[in-house]
């Protein structure tokens, strides 16, 4: 499912940030951006967006963002996920809809 259905209100915070940062490329993937899965850690969540990982080229820092956003770009400046942290609305948000996280 695509991200900005599932998490609506954390969608409209990276595009703004992303538009705050002048980021084009990035704010044109957004809206494809699917949930392929996602891991939990504590108050550490990491979105996974793209199938097969590749090697992370490049981190994005969405510091307009309440706590911590890393956007995680490869190698041809795909975004292949987003980590969160401290965010426990986002969490909240993921267990509601009944969304498990995967094993690391």
């Amino acid at each position: 499912m695509k991200i900005a259905e599932l998490l609506p209100s954390l969608y409209q915070e990276i595009e703004a940030d992303l538009e705050r940062l002048d980021r084009e490329e990035l704010l044109a993937q957004l809206p494809a951006l699917k949930l392929e899965r996602y891991t939990l850690n504590d108050d550490a969540l990491y979105l996974y967006t793209r199938s097969g990982m590749s090697q992370v080229a490049e981190n994005i820092d969405l510091s307009g963002i309440p706590g911590m956003l890393l956007i995680d770009l490869d190698e041809a400046g795909r975004v292949m996920g987003i980590e969160v942290l401290e965010r426990k609305d986002v969490i909240a948000a993921l267990q509601l809809l009944n969304i498990t996280p995967m094993p690391k």
